[in-house]
């Protein structure tokens, strides 16, 4: 049985080699962003809050949370959930 864990990812804390497991699953779909809009949401902006689904600390799904977005008086984002 797998077991996952979820959790808060701070933007100083990501590193690269998970900043691309969140870009591949991003991709997963074959309609994801480009790496230049993830960076900008995960490693570069202050708007967002960024979540990760872990599996044997692998990351596998992601929600990205804009409270301040003019859509819909904020948005969230999930990828694979």
């Amino acid at each position: 049985m797998k077991t996952f864990q979820i959790k808060k990812i701070l933007q100083e804390e990501i590193t690269e080699a998970q900043f691309k497991q969140v870009c591949d699953v991003e991709n997963a779909t074959g309609s994801g962003y480009s790496e230049d809009v993830m960076r900008e949401l995960w490693l570069n902006g202050k708007l967002n809050d960024n979540f990760v689904c872990l599996s044997n600390d692998r990351i596998v799904a992601h929600i990205t949370f804009n409270p301040k977005s003019k859509r819909r008086n904020g948005s969230i984002y999930m990828t694979n959930l």
